[in-house]
Formats: structure tokens, sequence, C-alpha cells
């Protein structure tokens, strides 16, 4: 009679037991795929994102949504299978109305809406995750535009 109540008790505290999923979904950008956080970027180096979805799913839909400083907006659409962990190359996907990275590119900052959906063992996971991401002047252009304009009031201060 005690081997079957602990093996009774056993089985209820296995089903009872189930753990609290507080995996929450995030997403970040890099300048390289495996890198760490960053929020500014120059104007040509490699932008990429990073995914964090609570679970993974075999039947689901991501969206991407890309507003740009002047307001323009972008979608990229990733169907099934759905990764858990993933890394999107910004700059290599083609967006709404096919537009590349280089089409649409500017600088300033720019939000981004990433949605998610799709059946989990817990029932249907969905969420939306915001963030943003600014674009600079490449350190080189910055250099020039500086040295010009000081050549420039250098000119000018000679003149006058």
């Amino acid at each position: 009679m005690n081997k079957i109540s602990v093996l009774f008790a056993f089985i209820l505290a296995a089903f009872a037991w189930t753990p609290a999923y507080a995996d929450t979904a995030s997403t970040y950008f890099s300048s390289s795929q495996g890198g760490a956080s960053e929020t500014v970027f120059n104007l040509n180096s490699a932008l990429w994102m990073y995914t964090h979805l609570p679970l993974s799913g075999t039947n689901g839909l991501t969206n991407l949504w890309i507003t740009s400083p002047s307001n323009a907006s972008y979608t990229y659409v990733y169907a099934s299978p759905i990764a858990q962990n993933k890394w999107h190359d910004l700059t290599s996907l083609t967006y709404s109305d096919s537009y590349s990275w280089n089409n649409i590119k500017e600088l300033g900052t720019w939000h981004t809406v990433f949605s998610y959906s799709y059946p989990s063992p817990d029932g249907a996971s969905s969420g939306i995750i915001e963030s943003s991401f600014t674009l600079v002047p490449e350190p080189v252009s910055g250099a020039l535009f500086l040295l010009g304009g000081g050549a420039l009031f250098a000119i000018r201060k000679k003149k006058g």
C-alpha cells in the first residue's frame, strides 16, 4: 500500500507541476551576426536583427514593419517554420514592393515592429516587439565634410 501511495503521489505531482512559462519575446540589433546589442550604425555597415521568441513553431507567420525617418513604411513577411532564436540580415531582405535595403536606407532613427503568431503546445503564441535603431553618416564622410568646411573657412578668412 505504501508503494502505491508513493507512486500515486509522484504521478499527481508530475501532472500538477507545470512550470510557469515566463519566457518573453525580445529583439535587438547588431552590426554582426552573433554580435552584441547596438543602437547606432554607420549608413553602410551591416545591420542584423536578433529575435528571440517564447517557443519555436512549425506553422506560423512573422512580420517585420520598418518605418524610415521620413515615415515611409516597409514590410517583410517570413512564413513557417518559426525559429525560437533567429538572426535576420536586414541589409539582404527584400521588403514590400521589392525594395532592397540599399534603395530605402536613409540617415536618422528607424522604428521597427516585429510581430509573430504561431501555434504552440500551450495554445497560440503571438505578440509584438517594438524597437528602433539609428543610422549615422560614415566617419570618413563626416571627416571629409569637416575638412572641406575648414578649407573653405580658411580661404574665406585669407581673402577677407
